[in-house]
């Protein structure tokens, strides 16, 4: 791609980059330094646009030259390099990400063109116009199924960076810099998430065209507005979009004659929908009619279907949420599903001492953020890992399981991923066959479960044959054969065939 289209293509997407592209290469961006201000230097910085996983750099941005204080060359941040841009201007309490998110809002059919514009305004001083929104679309389309993950563009560029002392150029706007700073990212997010909503007349013909939102799972949830139909109203004024879960999901808003224009039947209208308001269910649970005792007849008193829609509520996480019941009459009801945790699910938590099994970091919070880690622990051979005692569980944003531990080592408290690839049991819970002792030192035999009345000395790589397994609070022991009982810790013991 040449120079110019690249510049055609990236100067629509926001203020932001409008300014960064348009306002350097007209040489808006920088201020000249005098020559008597030795308190002061030229700082460049290079932006980039980057999909998730993507290992490069990402498609370049071309880049911008602000004038700083010299004493920022011993440690940054991306936000106060544009800070320092005179060209970006944000109302009290928005920032450029404020920005950036409208026109990937638009770009996913979240936003109309109208409610676009009517958001920019309320971030930005100024009319930006629908060429702001529309570009930003059209960068957007160069990475189709994408959104701009706001929340780590905006950790990364609040990050302290140190520049590098650099005499150099700007390509294009020919702006000479001192130091240069480590590229911004805007970075992309892959969409999993598809809500299709229909607009459908009392005779089922279409309102109004399907409007498809897509996103990715986490991302604040939003309320999309029906259209107005004159003559008519839509059983939803408003839709709720959640993205809890990854998938494609489907909801109707029917339009009606509002009641005033209902011509009074001459007969009793025996059109019913009567349900339990409330249901309780496990996780992946099927839900549907009967959850909830649901029934429904027509104007003549005959049963009809009643549909469930759990667009709203995610099966998979223990929860409650609103579920809509509707009928073939036209009747809805609105009732509450409470999601409990499956039995398997409680049982695993209660493995009270787990290890960790590859590389993790412990968090202040259930949301993991790189700037919220606690510590970081590498992955270690089977005899060296490091334990946990698992004292609660949460979930983040995203519905994502957390286990929240004390290190057994340090004493240090926070919160862990709970996905079994990382970490396990510390100790086996199911009884095996035979053991092999690992640990260098070897491990000792007792006659008491409590491990204190110890009778002899195993050494390392010695087997040695199990008939049972016994709990002791949050930890197991083997039972042995000749009745003595040891560790069934997994960092001291292996089971073997």
């Amino acid at each position: 791609m040449g120079k110019r289209l690249m510049k055609c293509m990236v100067a629509g997407l926001g203020l932001v980059l409008i300014s960064l592209i348009v306002g350097v290469f007209s040489g808006k961006t920088t201020v000249a330094m005098a020559e008597t201000d030795a308190e002061q230097a030229n700082f460049g910085l290079n932006m980039y646009m980057k999909s998730e996983g993507d290992a490069g750099k990402g498609m370049p941005i071309n880049g911008m030259v602000v004038t700083m204080a010299i004493s920022q060359a011993e440690g940054t941040t991306q936000d106060k390099v544009f800070a320092a841009n005179p060209d970006l201007h944000y109302r009290d309490g928005y920032t450029v990400y404020d920005e950036l998110n409208v026109g990937s809002e638009y770009a996913n059919n979240i936003l109309t063109m109208p409610e676009a514009i009517a958001k920019l305004s309320t971030i930005c001083p100024g009319n930006l116009g629908e060429i702001t929104v529309e570009s930003t679309s059209d960068v957007l389309a160069n990475f189709p199924g994408k959104s701009i993950d706001i929340e780590t563009t905006s950790d990364k560029a609040g990050q302290t960076v140190v520049p590098e002392k650099i005499d150099g150029v700007m390509e294009e706007s020919q702006e000479s810099y001192q130091y240069l700073v480590p590229d911004f990212t805007i970075y992309l997010k892959e969409n999993n998430y598809q809500m299709t909503i229909k607009y459908v007349m009392p005779d089922g013909s279409t309102a109004f065209d399907d409007r498809v939102i897509t996103g990715y799972t986490g991302k604040e949830p939003v309320t999309i507005k029906s259209p107005s139909k004159e003559g008519y109203e839509p059983d939803q004024l408003n839709v709720p979009v959640n993205f809890a879960r990854a998938g494609e999901f489907t909801t109707t808003v029917h339009y009606r004659k509002p009641e005033s224009q209902v011509i009074p039947p001459t007969s009793v209208d025996k059109a019913s929908l009567t349900a339990n308001e409330r249901a309780t269910v496990t996780v992946g649970q099927r839900v549907d009619a009967t959850t909830f005792k649901a029934t429904a007849t027509n104007s003549q008193g005959t049963a009809i279907p009643v549909t469930v829609d759990t667009s709203q509520a995610d099966l998979q996480r223990p929860g409650t949420y609103p579920v809509t019941l509707r009928a073939a009459n036209g009747k809805t009801k609105t009732v509450t599903l409470v999601v409990t945790a499956a039995e398997a699910a409680t049982v695993a938590f209660k493995q009270s001492v787990v290890y960790g099994l590859k590389t993790l970091y412990l968090y202040r919070n259930p949301t993991f953020k790189q700037n919220q880690r606690v510590v970081k622990y590498v992955k270690k051979t089977r005899t060296k890992r490091d334990m946990f005692v698992v004292t609660g569980q949460a979930y983040s944003k995203a519905g994502r399981l957390r286990y929240q531990v004390r290190d057994m080592k340090t004493g240090k408290t926070g919160y862990i991923t709970a996905r079994p690839a990382f970490v396990g049991s510390a100790y086996y819970q199911k009884s095996v066959k035979k053991i092999k002792v690992l640990c260098q030192r070897g491990v000792n035999e007792y006659t008491d479960l409590k491990l204190t009345k110890r009778v002899c000395h195993v050494k390392k790589n010695q087997t040695l044959k199990v008939v049972g397994l016994r709990q002791n609070g949050r930890v197991t022991r083997f039972v042995l054969a000749n009745g003595h009982y040891l560790t069934a810790n997994k960092k001291f013991v292996m089971a073997v065939k």
